[in-house]
């Protein structure tokens, strides 16, 4: 009877130890994705000054060429 114990300790631990393993990859992944995030978002608010900056020039030299 205690082989059978033994037996169902491993069996319990190899499942610990796949979870472990599993959780340990997702973690993995959700902080890969939550820096390529970040790393969006400092692209878009660049890009939207950018346009911003645009929009100013384009306005000053509509503003110059009627002049």
């Amino acid at each position: 009877m205690a082989k059978l114990g033994d037996e169902f300790s491993r069996f319990i631990e190899n499942i610990y130890r796949r979870h472990d393993k599993i959780q340990t990859k997702e973690e993995e992944k959700i902080k890969k994705i939550a820096q390529d995030l970040q790393a969006l978002e400092l692209t878009a608010n660049q890009f939207e000054q950018k346009m911003e900056q645009a929009a100013f020039h384009i306005e000053e030299w509509i503003k110059n060429r009627e002049n």
